[in-house]
């Protein structure tokens, strides 16, 4: 069976770490004085999950979806290697991962990068893809099929730099390599069978 983006052993070298939610909410409105913080519980829809992203700089990315970004803490610290040097913003869930690794901050409220170049501009540039996904293509990728989504932007980012032949080619290849998806399996139907035990899914 071909290897998906959770198959990948080890992230190293230098890691930047984020989350962002996604999935279930409409766009914000037009007016700001119409807008609402869906940060706050009162607003928070609950079927909205955080697409915790782990990535190396000029490397692999490694989503998960998951409730929280501290829920994501123990899944990172499996994922990236001994040694590697992790940059994360001034969310504090991040702050135990000091425990494990050089960690190193950038505050989001003061600046975009740190004066030592800390930042996690890659990963921005990952949740940026996708929301564009989100809002301009698929409209709906909430539920059960987020992880599968997240999955394809990741893989969008990181072969990003090849040429459309080189894309085709890996896409055929895998596609013809590949037996029935367990995850798609059904995607048409009201069912929804039990993900639980699928890689990278976090019910």
């Amino acid at each position: 069976m071909g290897r998906t983006v959770h198959d990948i052993d080890e992230l190293f070298g230098v890691v930047e770490v984020d989350g962002a939610y996604f999935g279930a909410a409409p766009r914000q409105e037009n007016k700001l004085a119409e807008r609402v913080d869906r940060r706050t519980a009162r607003d928070r829809n609950p079927n909205r999950r955080v697409v915790a992203v782990a990535r190396e700089r000029a490397g692999r990315t490694l989503p998960y979806v998951v409730r929280s970004e501290r829920e994501a803490v123990a899944i990172f610290r499996k994922k990236i290697a001994s040694g590697t040097i992790v940059h994360a913003d001034e969310s504090r869930a991040w702050d135990v991962l000091h425990a494990s690794y050089d960690t190193r901050r950038v505050n989001h409220s003061i600046e975009l990068v740190g004066p030592n170049g800390e930042s996690v501009n890659q990963v921005e540039s990952y949740n940026a893809r996708l929301r564009r996904a989100e809002y301009g293509q698929h409209h709906r990728i909430n539920g059960q099929y987020l992880q599968q989504y997240a999955n394809e932007a990741a893989w969008r980012e990181d072969f990003r730099t090849e040429g459309n032949e080189r894309h085709w080619r890996l896409v055929i290849r895998t596609s013809l390599n590949m037996k029935k998806s367990r995850v798609w399996c059904g995607y048409w139907q009201c069912g929804t069978g039990d993900l639980t035990a699928i890689p990278g899914t976090q019910q």
